[in-house]
């Protein structure tokens, strides 16, 4: 969306970063001999007050009601001061919450550690797959209480109307790269467990055009509407409106 002039544009890190290492290590955690070195977590920038919060939801329902967006993903920051080495907390944090795509990057002046359930997009032998994420209960302890909460997760009409805005805005994004007729949508609201939390995924599909190339793939998908909301673009002119800081990652 180059034509729009967002207020909080990243001015330190590029807006898109390709890199492929050029060798891969295999490290386990488990057979580490090196000590823990993190052994404080402190908090320096906790959520909002709820007054702040509830006036960013009355905005967002105003915009709702008058029929700007249908959905708005709104986030806040939290910051972390932490005594040790970042990558030890990496490796503790991906030991706990067992993530399917988690990533630890230095790039020297800054260190970005990573933990999602969710992959953007697959191309492969000309098909596109994506699997939009929208929809969540946390996890129990206890056998049948958690079994009842991902059965609350998947017969909830909000999370439902919720999800199927993403899976049409994520159908409508492929289909800028697809064949005409070729995108289908299996699994429709199906619940996956992870470590901590249940989550309602579908899985969108379709066969790419000949000649499309990953970079139009990007550019046609970017960002995913499960953090931005639906329509894409508009809902991202009222998050920038409402979030006083800069995502970034």
């Amino acid at each position: 969306f180059p034509h729009i002039q967002f207020k909080r544009a990243e001015k330190i890190k590029p807006l898109l970063w390709f890199g492929k290492p050029g060798k891969i290590i295999p490290y386990n955690i488990t057979e580490s001999d090196e000590p823990d070195s993190i052994s404080e977590i402190k908090i320096s920038k906790d959520l909002p007050h709820p007054g702040e919060y509830e006036k960013s939801i009355n905005l967002i329902k105003s915009h709702l009601a008058k029929g700007d967006s249908y959905q708005i993903n709104l986030t806040y920051p939290k910051e972390y001061q932490i005594s040790g080495i970042p990558f030890d907390l990496y490796m503790s944090m991906r030991e706990y919450i067992q993530p399917h795509y988690g990533f630890y990057l230095n790039v020297g002046n800054m260190k970005i550690l990573s933990f999602s359930p969710e992959r953007f997009f697959k191309s492969t032998n000309y098909t596109i797959e994506s699997f939009p994420m929208k929809g969540t209960r946390p996890r129990s302890d206890d056998i049948i209480e958690d079994k009842h909460l991902a059965g609350e997760l998947y017969h909830s009409e909000k999370d439902r109307a919720e999800h199927l805005m993403i899976v049409d805005l994520i159908r409508n994004d492929i289909g800028k790269v697809s064949k005409y007729g070729s995108i289908e949508v299996d699994n429709l609201y199906g619940i996956q467990s992870f470590e901590t939390i249940h989550q309602m995924v579908s899985w969108v599909h379709g066969k790419l055009k000949n000649g499309v190339r990953e970079s139009d793939i990007v550019q046609a998908l970017f960002p995913g509407g499960s953090i931005t909301g639906a329509p894409k673009e508009q809902s991202m002119k009222i998050i920038d409106s409402l979030e006083n800081y800069q995502r970034g990652v």
